[in-house]
């Protein structure tokens, strides 16, 4: 039985005050998106202002990518972790990256993992560019990798993959 059955876009945005938001949270969306089969267009954004509250990891990143090849008519993701007590690593972009590999129509991916306790690297960004080359669909990538951990290799990978 479908849940959402004329569900578009769906914007979720928590910041800032007393919310106590963790891992189990992307879980819970992760369970309801794939129910929503018209579903177009999902945006995350738990940034917080140094908020401790708030903390969504590789754990959370997981649950998110691997709704996303269940949702068949999703053209559009925009995920926003940053600040406060989030802690996105390699590990996270590599679930990611899977999970932007097996989507049936995504074409539009903005990131925003900047600052916090986020940890990315090269090896993080090298595995987001492995999801991407697996699909011709993408028409628009936004990415800000800002104060994590990348270096020229990083943007080199990155600049060769898009380039493909």
């Amino acid at each position: 039985m479908t849940k959402c059955p004329s569900l578009k876009s769906l914007n979720c945005r928590i910041s800032e005050g007393e919310n106590k938001i963790t891992d189990k949270a992307m879980g819970h969306l992760a369970d309801v998106i794939p129910s929503c089969p018209t579903l177009e267009s999902l945006t995350i954004d738990f940034s917080n202002l140094f908020d401790e509250n708030i903390k969504i990891t590789d754990a959370g990143i997981k649950y998110i990518s691997e709704a996303i090849p269940k949702c068949p008519s999703l053209k559009s993701l925009s995920l926003k972790f940053n600040e406060g007590s989030n802690k996105i690593t390699d590990a996270g972009m590599k679930s990611l990256s899977e999970g932007i590999a097996n989507s049936p129509s995504l074409t539009a991916l903005s990131i925003c993992f900047h600052e916090g306790r986020n940890k990315i690297t090269d090896a993080g960004v090298q595995s987001l560019v492995e999801g991407l080359t697996k699909s011709t669909n993408f028409k628009s990538l936004n990415l800000d990798f800002s104060f994590n951990k990348l270096t020229d290799i990083g943007l080199k990978s990155l600049a060769e993959g898009i380039a493909k």
